[in-house]
């Protein structure tokens, strides 16, 4: 065998393992993830665990959200009021940013299901008072 036919083996050899990593990867048995698609508002940038939509000019929270965020940024957006179990879909949300929007009142379930929640940043919003309502769920 020439060197050339030994150096294309071994190329064909490590593209043949390269693609079974790929299909792996593809069909989510590699990175034991689960069959929950990857969904990511398209005005938002997602990866494994954080999800930021800072600075779109929304004024409602993106429906569809990605489970595995650990960390949202809706800051910096036009937010007014943030709607009864909104966090369901995020149960391993630990950080949440929702700075300099226009909230003005928190409904009574707004923070239900944030039980991971440990950083919490509603600074420069158009809230007047806080109640103890607000957080009682957490």
């Amino acid at each position: 065998m020439t060197n050339t036919q030994a150096l294309a083996h071994t190329l064909w050899k490590c593209l043949g393992k390269l693609l079974a990593i790929l299909e792996l990867c593809v069909q989510g048995n590699f990175l034991n993830t689960s069959a929950i698609p990857h969904r990511c508002p398209h005005v938002c940038i997602c990866t494994l665990d954080l999800l930021s939509c800072a600075k779109q000019g929304l004024q409602q929270v993106p429906v569809a959200l990605p489970p595995t965020a650990t960390t949202l940024d809706l800051s910096h957006n036009a937010l007014f009021q943030l709607h009864n179990h909104w966090l369901a879909a995020l149960p391993r949300l630990q950080a949440l940013r929702i700075n300099h929007d226009r909230i003005i009142d928190l409904l009574p379930q707004a923070f239900h299901n944030a039980t991971d929640l440990r950083h919490l940043d509603m600074s420069s919003n158009y809230l007047h008072a806080i109640e103890k309502h607000y957080f009682e769920a957490l």
